[in-house]
């Protein structure tokens, strides 16, 4: 459903939207009918916001939702250290370039995979459309290797 004109004229008013027999109704929120959640685009009912809500929440590995959520609460403490409240690509680049002095391309990978994850569930941002931040990874594991097992012989 597309925003009415009134919605254009009246950004900080929201409205709650009824299909009706003969088109589509708008009234101002605060005499809308039934329980609903608006944005500026559109209103939900809370039980498909509850649904919504149950399904983001099982969005993470289970098994390893800790690690997940200890490699956002670390990205997330660092921006607050930095006074980051934009999550760009340029902030994204400075925060694994700090830890590429530390961690190894390997593990670089894993926690972009991990903050990648929440980024994208808990504040709705894609970082895998930030080329820079990717080339810089794949830089990082120029001439590693990978440590091998050693074999260990039955006697």
């Amino acid at each position: 459903m597309s925003i009415p004109a009134s919605l254009a004229n009246n950004a900080n008013q929201a409205f709650c939207f009824h299909r009706e027999g003969n088109g589509d109704t708008e009234e101002p929120l605060n005499s809308c009918h039934g329980v609903v959640t608006c944005t500026m685009n559109n209103c939900e009912s809370e039980e498909i916001v509850e649904a919504a809500n149950i399904a983001i929440s099982n969005l993470l590995p289970t098994k390893s939702r800790s690690l997940y959520d200890i490699a956002y609460n670390r990205f997330k403490k660092w921006c607050a250290e930095k006074n980051v409240q934009v999550y760009s690509e340029n902030v994204l680049l400075a925060y694994f370039s700090e830890n590429a002095k530390n961690y190894m391309s390997s593990t670089l990978w894993a926690q972009y995979s991990m903050v990648k994850s929440c980024l994208i569930i808990y504040d709705n941002i894609d970082i895998s459309k930030f080329p820079k931040l990717i080339a810089f990874l794949k830089r990082t594991g120029d001439g590693y290797q990978a440590k091998k097992i050693k074999n260990i012989d039955k006697e």
